[in-house]
């Protein structure tokens, strides 16, 4: 048994481990995931944001986009449904990988094990997927169909 000296090991290392977190959280770009909503819900004010779905390795080649306006912020899924719902040419499928919703296809483009939609906020690429991302105004976020073999 280690006794006093385990604890206040164990303690500096928690310690440890909270300063990094917060400096990490700090430093988190801004573009990053969220895993729970906020405390309000989806709230504040309204926002706009633009949905870019482009595909230039496969035919038929397309690019097509949607402007989502005067919606309370809230995750990029919803956005996505809004827009399926009001641009006929942006349909897509996701599934539930776990630990949220992944694109697995837009306009009946499959992703594979060689091709894959990533996912673009401000030209910065998302860690996570539809379901985790919290959009912000003014967003541009782009679906572009990249080749994983690259």
């Amino acid at each position: 048994m280690c006794g006093k000296s385990c604890l206040i090991i164990l303690c500096m290392f928690i310690a440890t481990e909270f300063v990094a977190h917060a400096q990490l959280s700090s430093k988190k770009r801004k573009n990053q995931c969220e895993f729970e909503q906020p405390d309000c819900g989806f709230c504040g004010k309204r926002i706009n944001v633009t949905l870019i779905a482009r595909n230039t390795i496969r035919e038929p080649l397309f690019e097509v986009t949607a402007d989502v306006t005067r919606v309370h912020k809230r995750e990029l899924l919803s956005f996505l449904e809004i827009a399926a719902q009001t641009a006929s040419e942006f349909k897509f499928v996701v599934s539930n990988a776990g630990s949220g919703y992944q694109v697995e296809s837009i306009n009946g483009l499959p992703r594979s094990n060689e091709e894959q939609w990533q996912i673009l906020s401000n030209d910065i690429p998302l860690e996570c997927g539809v379901s985790n991302y919290i959009t912000r105004s003014d967003d541009t976020i782009v679906f572009n169909f990249t080749s994983t073999l690259q």
